[in-house]
């Protein structure tokens, strides 16, 4: 079967290349986290997260990272009025967290970078 294979955020693991390599091939996915990222925090981050455990961080541990991170910010700004931390975390914009740059809109929805990936030769890889 000759057919283009797209995935969700969720496409990116390690278990996908070591159990399905041969057939993740051309594997193509939006992912709004880039392992490659110059940005110092994501630098910081993963090598923190490589040190405690051996690993490479994957997008849930850098969003799960930034979301406490968030909202120990908003908390520490406005209290821990539901209300306030809620308008202290709106008024969020271009935090530098272990996913990237990262802002929230005026609903609270988080605003960010979402990337191209695909599978080449074995490897997750952005598409240029």
């Amino acid at each position: 079967m000759n057919a283009q294979w797209l995935g969700g955020f969720g496409s990116e693991t390690a278990s996908l290349l070591k159990e399905y390599a041969a057939i993740s091939e051309g594997l193509t996915y939006p992912y709004p986290y880039d392992l490659n990222s110059e940005l110092p925090s994501v630098r910081a981050f993963i090598a923190a997260y490589q040190t405690k455990y051996g690993e490479l961080p994957d997008n849930s541990a850098a969003n799960a990272y930034d979301a406490l991170k968030v909202l120990s910010v908003a908390i520490a700004q406005s209290g821990e009025s539901p209300v306030n931390v809620k308008s202290a975390l709106v008024g969020i914009q271009n935090y530098a967290g272990g996913s990237g740059l990262l802002s929230f809109d005026a609903n609270g929805n988080v605003q960010k970078e979402i990337l191209i990936k695909q599978v080449k030769d074995g490897k997750f890889v952005r598409v240029q």
